[in-house]
């Protein structure tokens, strides 16, 4: 199943701090130090906060998870750029194709939409030999 989330990575604000100033829950969120994997206490520790949102639906195609996560973006664009200093954002795609796909097609509107405040997007294809 193909999934998008918008992550924001901070080593100087919590996820609660990230969350006062965006006035939006995270999906989930994790502190600074904390355990990198619950289920292995050996796993290394998180450099940063992480706050992470979710497209609501991972049932609609890939694209249109992208344009709701950039809608919010979009118009959280002031208190994102306030962040900006201390944060650092990202757009994180998990791209499965189905048999037959070949590719992810972004468009120009979308691409738009991420001039707003600096944004990585990173995409991953699962299942994918290197």
């Amino acid at each position: 199943m193909n999934s998008a989330s918008f992550h924001i990575h901070s080593a100087n604000l919590s996820p609660d701090a990230i969350t006062a100033r965006l006035g939006t829950q995270p999906s989930r969120s994790f502190e600074k130090g904390n355990s990198l994997s619950q289920r292995n206490p050996k796993s290394g520790r998180r450099d940063a906060a992480l706050w992470v949102l979710e497209s609501s639906r991972g049932d609609i195609p890939l694209s249109a998870q992208i344009r709701e996560l950039l809608t919010f973006i979009e118009g959280k664009s002031t208190a994102l750029t306030r962040l900006s200093p201390d944060c650092l954002f990202d757009v994180f795609c998990a791209f499965a194709p189905s048999e037959g796909e070949r590719m992810l097609a972004i468009d120009a509107d979308l691409l738009h939409k991420v001039q707003v405040v600096p944004i990585d997007f990173v995409v991953d294809f699962p299942g994918t030999a290197a």
